[in-house]
């Protein structure tokens, strides 16, 4: 099935991943994608099944946002003080959700 661009929500708050239960939760919503400015600021890592994602605080969103490696490394360099700055926009790789850096 191809990704029609929309992006998963519960409570508000982006997820990573989509299972039939969250899908049944009465506050879950795809939304569309939109590029966001935002101030992250990096709490950690976390691994899935198959993939592995740098977790940050969204200042925008005020929750939890996650970049897969993948797309973090180029911006390792940009990382001050535990802070990334810049112009976000969501994107899918296999069956998880995450955001990267396009500005």
């Amino acid at each position: 099935m191809a990704w029609d661009g929309k992006i998963p929500f519960l409570n508000g708050k982006p997820l990573v991943y989509v299972s039939s239960w969250e899908e049944k939760q009465p506050d879950f919503q795809w939304r569309d994608n939109n590029s966001f400015q935002d101030v992250l600021t990096f709490t950690g890592f976390s691994r899935g099944r198959s993939a592995a994602r740098g977790v940050f605080h969204s200042k925008t969103h005020n929750c939890s946002v996650e970049m897969f490696l993948t797309d973090l490394a180029p911006d390792m360099k940009l990382l001050v003080g535990g802070r990334l700055e810049g112009t976000f926009h969501f994107c899918k790789r296999g069956q998880n959700f995450g955001i990267k850096r396009i500005a």
